[in-house]
């Protein structure tokens, strides 16, 4: 089962099996991913953002994307790994 867990200024989520996230606004000004896994151990995923951007963006291990977390934006599914 999926837990969450809020404090400061982060949401903490773990899920086994999350294939992906849906288009969504955070409640931040600011929003970082940052990559711990080696993009070769899995397929798919990457952030996604709606219109205007229109575009996937897909991090290397240890890159940070930042954004402004009222932009549209969610989760490309992972297909493996």
């Amino acid at each position: 089962a999926a837990s969450s867990r809020q404090g400061g200024e982060y949401l903490y989520l773990a899920a086994p099996r999350q294939a992906g996230l849906g288009i969504h606004r955070d409640g931040t000004l600011l929003n970082c991913v940052l990559l711990l896994s080696d993009p070769a151990d899995f397929d798919g995923g990457g952030t996604v953002f709606a219109p205007p951007l229109d575009r996937c963006y897909r991090a290397g291990r240890g890159d940070c994307l930042c954004s402004c977390g009222q932009l549209p934006h969610g989760a490309a599914a992972v297909t493996r790994g």
